[in-house]
């Protein structure tokens, strides 16, 4: 009898635990993905291969920024000033007690937070691409920092980041996107887990 109880009591759990996912976190999940798939492919079976395309997805996106597309600025900017803020309300979510869905809850931050950081660089890179000729220009930092609203060491960051072909923010910018694309993953394989434990209780 005891045992029956305490098994009622686990099933009960993972019942409430399914709930709150579906009907309580998720709304958060999808108005993320509402924001970051604007910008590219986001979910899926993860491998090097397809990580590679949704980077190029990704990076062609922020290429269009560099030409001058307003419409691509204003994804990049939404998914930089908007996210931080559900990421906020994610982990304002007291933890669940059921570990595959607190690793949800995990992951999905930390898979939010990279992109966010990913976001970020390629914005700083696409722009140093768009100021490339003006940073070769001849002007000096005070006068470019002037016409851009930036400051000098801004400037100076930029033409470092200019005379190595943006590579190195490139590079910086796939490793967060890869971390956000694992992260994402994992979330998405302790969801599978729980609801396959929940179904078998």
């Amino acid at each position: 009898m005891q045992g029956l109880n305490k098994q009622l009591k686990k099933s009960t759990k993972r019942m409430e635990a399914g709930k709150w996912l579906l009907f309580s976190f998720r709304p958060l999940q999808n108005e993320a993905a509402s924001i970051y798939n604007r910008i590219c492919p986001t979910h899926g079976t993860l491998s090097v291969a397809r990580l590679n395309d949704y980077f190029a997805a990704f990076k062609k996106a922020l290429e269009a920024v560099a030409d001058g597309s307003p419409h691509g600025s204003d994804v990049f900017l939404e998914a930089v000033e908007k996210l931080p803020g559900i990421v906020e309300r994610m982990k304002a979510h007291p933890k669940s007690d059921v570990r595959e869905v607190r690793k949800v809850q995990e992951f999905e931050v930390k898979a939010l937070n990279a992109f966010i950081e990913a976001c970020n660089l390629g914005i700083f890179w696409a722009t140093v691409r768009q100021l490339s000729p003006l940073l070769n220009s001849g002007e000096t930092d005070e006068v470019i920092a002037l016409k851009v609203d930036s400051s000098k060491d801004w400037v100076k960051l930029a033409r470092k980041e200019a005379a190595r072909n943006c590579k190195p923010s490139e590079s910086a910018m796939y490793i967060r996107f890869a971390q956000a694309y694992k992260c994402w993953e994992a979330a998405s394989n302790a969801e599978s887990a729980f609801f396959i434990k929940l179904h078998e209780t």
